[in-house]
C-alpha cells in the first residue's frame, strides 16, 4: 500500500491509506451544514508552556498515534498516544512531518533545508543523508518502518529515487536519462515504485529496476500491494499522457487497463494489502469523475457521490480491501461494502460521519442532565405531616420543557410518604417516575425510576426557628438516541445506554414571621449542598457500517444552592407560595465518553461534550395551595429556570401536588 504527503483541504485526502489526517479532524471539528454552527473538540492538548497552534499532520495505521508540530517560525514536534497524551519529540526549526509506521514508532519527515529524517523514541532525529544532490524528500515508511523510499537532486529535478535502511541510502537506479521519482513502498519494505524517464517502475533488490510497461503512452506507478506483487498507477493510451488509463501489474499477466466508467481517462490511486481491491477515480461517458473501486469479480464499479456534489475520487483502501476514503466535491467521503444507502452505494460524508460521533458525547450530556434533574428533584422533595398529625401521603407530577433544546420535555410522577417521629423531627420515603424527550437530537430517556430518603428538623411547630434537612436519592434510566440524526450522507444509528445515579443533599434554614404587602408571611431563607453521580454504562451500537463501542464513564457534580421562600395565606384555605433560589456549580468532575470506533481519525477516542456547563443558574417559582379539607390540600405552580448550559434553552417547568395528611 502507498504512502504518500496529506494534503490539508478539509479532510479531503482524508487518509491515504489510513496514514494521514488534517488537524481539522483531529483537533477541533466543527459541526457544518443546516445545523446551527457549534465547535465540537477533539481535543490532543499541548505542551506544557507552550501555546501556540497545534497541528496534527499524521495518524499510525493502527489509529494509536498522532504526530504533528506545534508553532510556526520555531516549531516543536509532538508524538500523542491515548495513554500518554501529547509528548515532544524536541523542537526543530520548519519540519514538515510526511509519514509514520504503522504502529506509530517511526516518524519520517523533511526539513525547511530540503533534507529528510527519521525519528524514533531511542535514535532520535536521524538525518536520511543525501545522494549528492541538494534535495531530499522522503514520500513512503514500510509498515515497520525500516524501510524509506523517496527522491532526491537539485530543486525542481528529481535526479536519483532512494531506498534507505539501516542507515544506508541506496540509488535504486533509473530508466533511461530522465528523471526518476519514487512515489511509494510496500508494506514489507521489498519492493519501490514510481516512475523514470516516464515510465512505470518496480524495483527490488534481486532484479533492480524493472520497466513495467505502459498502455500505449507515459506511465506512472502510484501504490503496491504489501508484498510488491501488485502494482497500480495509470499510463496514458497514446502519446504522453492522452487518455490515460488506470492500470493493475503482475509478474504474471503484465500491465492490464482496468479501463473508464464510461469516459476517457481514469487513475488507480490505492490497493489493498493482498492486491485484490483497487481504487481510484474515472470518468464517465457525461465526463464526470466518479470514485470506482475495482476487482476481479466485478470490475470498476462507481461508488456514486455525495448529495449535492457532482465528482468523487477515492484516494485509499483499508487492508481488507472493505473500506474506501476519498473525497466527493470539496467534502470528504467513507465508503464500506456493508452498507448501502440508496443510489449512494454506500458513500458517506466523512466530516459527517466523524461529527456524528463527536455529536453523541452531546446528547449524552444532555440525557444525563434530564436524569440529574429528577434526582435532585426528588431529593428535595418531602411530605411533611402538619403540626396536629402524625402521617403525611402526596402525589404530585412535574412537567419541564426547555433546557436541551426549546422543544425537550421531560415528565415525572412522585410519590411521597412522611412520618413525624416527635415534635421537631420527621422522616419519610419518596418515589419517581418518569421519561424524557429531546426532540432535535431523536433521543429519550424512559423506565426512568428512582427512591429517596429523607430527614427533616424544624425548632418549631408552625415552621418558625431553625430548620434542617438531609436526603439521597438514588435512581437509573434507559436512554436511546439516533446518531447521524440531520446530518446528510450519515447512516443513522441507534444508540442504548442505561444511566444510574444518586444525589445527596443537606440544607439548613431559618423560618420568621413577616409583614409584607401579601400579608403576614413566613420567610424562610434557605443554604443547600447538593452532590450528584452518575454513571454511564457502556454501550457498543449494532447493524452499522461503522459501529461506535463506547466505555461506561462517571459524571460528578457538587452545587451550593441560595434561596428564600415565603407562604402567603390569602384566602381562608388558600396560601400563595413563592421562592427564588441560585444554584451555583461549584465542581464538575465530568469524564468524557471513550471507545474506538472503524472510523478514520476516529478508532480511539476520548471525547468531551462541547456543552458548557453554566456556573450560576437561577430559578423562579410561583404556586398556589387550596385546602380540600382540614387533612387534604390540592396545590400547582410554575418554574422558569435557565438552562443547566451555556446556549441553551431557558427552562419552565408545571408542577401538581395532592396531600393528605392524618
Amino acid at each position: 500500500m502507498k504512502s504518500i504527503p496529506f494534503i490539508p483541504s478539509s479532510l479531503a485526502k482524508a487518509l491515504t491509506p489510513w496514514h494521514f489526517i488534517s488537524a481539522t479532524a483531529l483537533v477541533a471539528l466543527t459541526v457544518l451544514g443546516s445545523q446551527p454552527a457549534q465547535a465540537v473538540m477533539l481535543d490532543l492538548g499541548s505542551l506544557p508552556g507552550n501555546t501556540d497552534t497545534v497541528n496534527a499532520q499524521a495518524i499510525s495505521g493502527d489509529g494509536k498515534v498522532v504526530v504533528g508540530q506545534i508553532g510556526g517560525t520555531n516549531r516543536e514536534l509532538f508524538r500523542w498516544t491515548m495513554d500518554k497524551g501529547m509528548t515532544s519529540l524536541g523542537p526543530v526549526d520548519r519540519v514538515t512531518v510526511a509519514g509514520v509506521s504503522n504502529d506509530g514508532t517511526y516518524v519520517i519527515g523533511s526539513y525547511t533545508n530540503l533534507l529528510s529524517f527519521r525519528w524514533d523514541a531511542i535514535n532520535g532525529f536521524v538525518d536520511l543523508g543525501t545522494l549528492g544532490g541538494s534535495e531530499v524528500v522522503a514520500r513512503g515508511i514500510s509498515d515497520d518502518g525500516s524501510v524509506i523510499v523517496g527522491s532526491t537532486g537539485n530543486v525542481g529535478s528529481w535526479s536519483s529515487a532512494f531506498r534507505w535502511e539501516n542507515g544506508v541510502m541506496q540509488d535504486i537506479g533509473a530508466i533511461g536519462s530522465g528523471g526518476v521519482i519514487a512515489n511509494g513502498v510496500s508494506g514489507d519494505g521489498r519492493v519501490a515504485v514510481g516512475a523514470s524517464s516516464g515510465l512505470a517502475f518496480r524495483w527490488d533488490n534481486t532484479n533492480g529496476m524493472s520497466d513495467l510497461g505502459t498502455l500505449g503512452g507515459l506511465s506512472e506507478a502510484l501504490a503496491a500491494s504489501r508484498d510488491g506483487s501488485v502494482i497500480v498507477g495509470y499510463s496514458a493510451t497514446s502519446g504522453f499522457f492522452a487518455n490515460q488509463h488506470a492500470f493493475r501489474w503482475t509478474e504474471q499477466s503484465g500491465m492490464q487497463d482496468l479501463g473508464t466508467l464510461g469516459g476517457q481517462t481514469s487513475v488507480a490511486n490505492d490497493i489493498n494489502a493482498d492486491g485484490s481491491v483497487i481504487v481510484g477515480k474515472a470518468q464517465q461517458a457525461d465526463g464526470a469523475d466518479r470514485a470506482f473501486l475495482w476487482t476481479d469479480a466485478t470490475g470498476m464499479t462507481s461508488l456514486g457521490v455525495l448529495s449535492g456534489t457532482t465528482s468523487s475520487e477515492a484516494t485509499g483502501v483499508s487492508d481488507d480491501g472493505n473500506t474506501v476514503v476519498g473525497t466527493s466535491g470539496n467534502r470528504a467521503f467513507i465508503w464500506n461494502e456493508s452498507f448501502v444507502l440508496p443510489g449512494l452505494a454506500g458513500m458517506q460524508d466523512l466530516n459527517y460521519l466523524q461529527t456524528s460521533i463527536i455529536r453523541s458525547a452531546v446528547t449524552v450530556s444532555h440525557l444525563t442532565a434530564s436524569q440529574n434533574r429528577r434526582l435532585r428533584d426528588l431529593a428535595q422533595e418531602q411530605c411533611q405531616p402538619g403540626a396536629a398529625q402524625t402521617y403525611c401521603l402526596s402525589l404530585g407530577s412535574q412537567n419541564y420543557r426547555g433546557d436541551a433544546d426549546s422543544s425537550a420535555t421531560q415528565k415525572n410522577l412522585n410519590l411521597a410518604a412522611g412520618m413525624r417521629l416527635n415534635e421537631q423531627y420527621s422522616a419519610g420515603v419518596t418515589g419517581s417516575l418518569g421519561r424524557a424527550d429531546l426532540n432535535v437530537q431523536s433521543a429519550e430517556q424512559k423506565k426512568a425510576f428512582a427512591l429517596g430518603v429523607w430527614g427533616a428538623f424544624q425548632q418549631n411547630a408552625d415552621d418558625t426557628g431553625w430548620g434542617a434537612a438531609a436526603s439521597v436519592a438514588v435512581g437509573q434510566s434507559q436512554n436511546s438516541f439516533d446518531r447521524g440524526m440531520a446530518l446528510t450522507d450519515v447512516q443513522r444509528a441507534r444508540a442504548n445506554l442505561d444511566l444510574t445515579g444518586t444525589a445527596l443533599r443537606v440544607a439548613g434554614n431559618f423560618g420568621m414571621r413577616m409583614n409584607t404587602p401579601l400579608g403576614d408571611s413566613l420567610i424562610t431563607p434557605e443554604v443547600a449542598l447538593s452532590h450528584v453521580s452518575t454513571h454511564q454504562d457502556g454501550f457498543t451500537e449494532r447493524s452499522v457500517a461503522f459501529p461506535l463501542t463506547v466505555k461506561g464513564s462517571t459524571e460528578q457534580r457538587t452545587y451550593a444552592t441560595f434561596g428564600v421562600r415565603s407562604a402567603t395565606q390569602v384566602s381562608p384555605k388558600g396560601t400563595l407560595n413563592l421562592a427564588l433560589a441560585v444554584d451555583t456549580l461549584l465542581s464538575d468532575n465530568t469524564q468524557g465518553i471513550e471507545g474506538h470506533s472503524k472510523v478514520p481519525g476516529l478508532s480511539r477516542f476520548n471525547l468531551d461534550s462541547s456543552v458548557d456547563q453554566r456556573r450560576v443558574i437561577p430559578t423562579a417559582t410561583v404556586g398556589y395551595s387550596h385546602a380540600l379539607t382540614a387533612n387534604s390540600a390540592l396545590g400547582g405552580g410554575v418554574q422558569a429556570a435557565a438552562s443547566t448550559h451555556q446556549g441553551g434553552a431557558p427552562l419552565f417547568g408545571l408542577g401538581m401536588q395532592y396531600r393528605y395528611s392524618f
